[in-house]
């Protein structure tokens, strides 16, 4: 097992270490070309981790559904061509899944919450303007009171907590608006 797993780290591939045939017998193939396929597997999820890390801004903008897409197709492209070995690295990328799929989610949700912010902050600004505005053309008799109250009400609006923000990450937001 230890010498096809080496082999294959030393950049020997699994059909090179079965063709030699180390051990083979009753049952099956031999440890050495075990070895192997354990160390590619292993490589393939080192792949994926790198995958993702690399391409993480560009996957918390997808759905999860894309963002699984993504990661099956990339999975598909580790295939080497030996069942066993796919089968191995396959199911090692599905017990990755669930732990990549939840990072990601956490990071997307913080994403959207982040351009969600950047968005209100812009809406707020204008409305602020807006108000600036209304209230000189108040003072000089150009707008009616009514008018500068719709304002008001339309910027309170704006400036209430966007959909799931918690009460910490409404007032930094404000805080930064301000």
């Amino acid at each position: 097992f230890a010498d096809g797993y080496l082999r294959q780290m030393q950049g020997e591939s699994v059909a090179d270490i079965a063709k030699d045939k180390p051990f083979f017998g009753l049952f099956g193939e031999g440890g050495a070309v075990r070895g192997a396929r354990t160390r590619q597997a292993e490589t393939a999820g080192a792949s994926l981790m790198s995958y993702v890390q690399q391409n993480q801004g560009d996957l918390i903008r997808m759905t999860a559904d894309e963002q699984r897409v993504v990661l099956a197709d990339y999975v598909q492209n580790l295939k080497t061509g030996d069942d066993e070995a796919d089968q191995l690295i396959g199911l090692g990328a599905i017990k990755m899944f669930p732990s990549i799929i939840d990072n990601l989610t956490r990071a997307s949700e913080a994403e959207q919450q982040r351009q969600a912010a950047v968005s209100q902050a812009d809406t707020l600004k204008t409305h602020a303007d807006a108000l600036t505005y209304a209230s000189g053309q108040v003072a000089t008799g150009q707008m009616a009171p009514e008018h500068l109250d719709n304002l008001k009400a339309q910027f309170l609006e704006a400036s209430r907590p966007l959909p799931g923000q918690s009460p910490e990450s409404y007032r930094a937001a404000m805080t930064g608006n301000v």
